[in-house]
């Protein structure tokens, strides 16, 4: 089974956020998670939750240092350039795992007639695929330089062999 979860949101601006995608949304019924209230203040770093099946290694992703505002590259297309590389450069500044995520549709484009458009409604849809490409090969190229790159699965373990 699985050894790790990376859905844990220790942000306030990350459940805002996804209420305004719900919102946004409204009409369509979108199935947007809003995490629970305690895990806006819940611990920024990755950890154990130890189950009846089972241990897990939970991996938040990653905000900024103080405002906790939420590292993802959705939040590139939700912010100005200026503060996302402020949270940027905040997150890249903490100590431990930094967790980036993408998404599928961080990889996809409207003008591609195999892509719904249902999909239009998803933050940076707008933009051409080269577009996207590139700002994602540059991001990822400035936490590779700033940290050690490595699978989520090393850093679960990494967390479940602490506990040992």
């Amino acid at each position: 089974g699985f050894k790790y979860d990376s859905s844990a949101y220790p942000s306030w601006a990350a459940w805002a956020l996804r209420l305004l995608v719900r919102l946004k949304a409204s009409g369509t019924s979108p199935n947007v998670h809003l995490p629970s209230l305690e895990s806006l203040f819940a611990n920024a770093e990755p950890y154990l939750v130890e189950k009846n099946q089972g241990n897990l290694a939970e991996i938040p992703v990653s905000s900024s240092r103080w405002l906790r505002l939420p590292y993802y590259h959705t939040m590139r297309f939700l912010l100005p350039s200026a503060v996302f590389n402020a949270v940027e450069s905040s997150t890249l500044a903490r100590s431990g795992a930094i967790n980036y995520i993408l998404h599928g549709v961080d990889f996809i484009e409207l003008h591609d007639p195999n892509v719904p458009q249902e999909l239009a409604r998803h933050p940076g849809m707008s933009i051409g695929i080269d577009d996207k490409l590139a700002g994602i090969n540059s991001t990822l190229r400035r936490i590779c330089a700033a940290r050690n790159a490595v699978p989520l699965k090393i850093i679960a373990q990494a967390v479940i062999d602490a506990r040992k």
